[in-house]
């Protein structure tokens, strides 16, 4: 009888052990969710603003017919509608995973 009572006692402690792994790793991969979040969440926000950004320089340069700036790469209507549509793809990946 004592066999029996032991044997069951070293499976629960078993048991106990293997649930207490498994709620670790779950709460580790929360965290990492947390943390995936958060770094998404700033990626968005950097999206945004770049897109605003260049939104912005775009709609300052247009119809500009003056002489070349100091750095025409900046200014290139072809380079920032690209820049635009990187950032808008950017982003709308990062709000598909948020």
């Amino acid at each position: 009888m004592q066999e029996i009572i032991d044997g069951l006692k070293d499976d629960l402690i078993q048991a106990l052990s293997d649930a207490n792994w498994w709620r670790y790793k779950a709460e580790k991969a929360e965290r990492l969710n947390d943390k995936r979040r958060e770094q998404n969440r700033i990626l968005i926000e950097q999206c945004e603003k770049y897109q605003s950004l260049l939104a912005d320089i775009k709609t300052s340069h247009e119809g500009y017919a003056g002489p070349p700036v100091y750095n025409p790469g900046i200014f290139n209507a072809q380079q920032i509608d690209e820049n635009y549509k990187q950032v808008t793809k950017a982003l709308k990946a990062a709000e598909e995973v948020e």
